[in-house]
């Protein structure tokens, strides 16, 4: 998480840390709590996956 970046991320952020008083911690889920739970195991769920692309039919100039 970049905390220089405002945006979505840091909204999601702020509000799962503010649930529980702001102290910066969370439980994990029960499924890894759980005495039998191996890492490499496969997931109870299928990953999600996305991809997006952005184009622009602007120019784009970068000063350096």
């Amino acid at each position: 998480l970049n905390y220089q970046t405002p945006g979505l991320m840091m909204d999601l952020q702020e509000g799962k840390f503010s649930e529980n008083g702001g102290c910066g911690y969370l439980l994990k889920p029960s499924m890894m709590r759980d005495d039998l739970f191996t890492p490499g195991d496969k997931l109870p769920f299928a990953p999600q996956v996305s991809s997006h692309s952005f184009t622009s039919s602007e120019p784009t100039n970068i000063e350096l």
